[in-house]
């Protein structure tokens, strides 16, 4: 029985690529709640891209390559610092 592939949002994998260099310019925790938040409160800000084969995965992140969505993606990763950065949440014990 081969495994299913399941449905796959590329946006996650772009803010994740983008994510390091994001944290270490604006000096944000790193830590892995800071970093979960952000991920998430980005995700939360961006239309989702959802892909479910290895073909439909190449032609959403061709797609996604223009600059006005390299650009949202950025944004939504600056924002989502600046508020994370404000209150963090990596001393509380819900993680």
């Amino acid at each position: 029985m081969s495994a299913k592939k399941l449905p796959k949002n590329i946006i996650e994998d772009l803010i994740i690529y983008k994510l390091d260099d994001l944290i270490q310019s604006t000096g944000v925790c790193s830590c892995d709640r800071c970093r979960a938040d952000i991920i998430a409160i980005a995700l939360n800000k961006l239309p989702s891209r959802y892909v479910t084969s290895a073909g439909g995965d190449i032609m959403a992140r061709m797609q996604s390559m223009d600059d006005q969505t390299q650009a949202n993606i950025t944004t939504a990763i600056l924002k989502a610092i600046e508020q994370v950065k404000k209150k963090p949440h990596h001393d509380r014990g819900d993680y």
